[in-house]
């Protein structure tokens, strides 16, 4: 990435001693070489890993407390809140060029991890149904019901016809798995969901695809 120039820092003063230092002209001040020799001490090390660590462990004290190990979307909590933390930065401080670019990517995946974390994708079709969960009792002194899920309406063809190319996609491979399914393509139902299924698929590879991409240049 290429630095900005620096005529375009505005800052008087930075840019006086970036004029003189240009010349061999410029000499550090006692306290500029005390902070030097300071920050390569254990106690100049102590005291900068504190000043950065105590922000981020307030930062991140909600993905934390939330954080679990036996639930996979506690991974895309981690990725989202962190490209979005470096978006802000990056963007906030806006020192090399082509910044915007990049926080325009980083913005593309946050969004995209929320989306797969919550199944936006793969739930997609069932914003196009009505269904009804009715519960019936077995009538056998147990207490129990069955359970049955009644379609109120069922606008599928209006998903389906939404994405006309995720269709033909979804037909394809319903075809070519047949032996997994006990129904076919006739089933307008089943190929909304499995276009939802397919979806959500490529919204996964598409968050890793942008940072194998991408991720060497997000730094600052």
């Amino acid at each position: 990435m290429k630095m900005r120039d620096s005529k375009q820092v505005d800052d008087p003063e930075l840019e006086s001693v970036m004029e003189e230092m240009s010349k061999g002209t410029w000499k550090p001040s006692l306290r500029y070489r005390w902070v030097r020799w300071y920050q390569y001490t254990w106690l100049g090390e102590i005291w900068f890993k504190l000043k950065r660590g105590i922000p981020a462990l307030w930062r991140w004290r909600k993905v934390a407390f939330n954080d679990v190990d036996w639930d996979f979307t506690s991974i895309y909590d981690v990725l989202e809140f962190k490209i979005n933390n470096m978006a802000n930065y990056i963007e906030t401080h806006d020192r090399f060029v082509g910044v915007e670019h990049e926080v325009q990517w980083m913005r593309r995946c946050s969004s995209l991890i929320k989306k797969v974390r919550e199944e936006y994708y793969d739930m997609e079709h069932m914003d196009y149904k009505d269904v009804e969960i009715v519960f019936t009792d077995t009538n056998d002194d147990t207490g129990s019901s069955f359970v049955d899920f009644v379609t109120r309406k069922d606008d599928s063809e209006d998903f389906i016809s939404k994405y006309p190319l995720w269709e033909k996609r979804a037909i394809e491979y319903i075809r070519k798995n047949q032996n997994r399914y006990n129904v076919d393509e006739t089933d307008r139902q089943f190929v909304a969901r499995i276009m939802a299924q397919l979806r959500q698929e490529k919204a996964k590879k598409l968050v890793f695809q942008i940072m194998e991409w991408r991720i060497e240049r997000w730094w600052d």
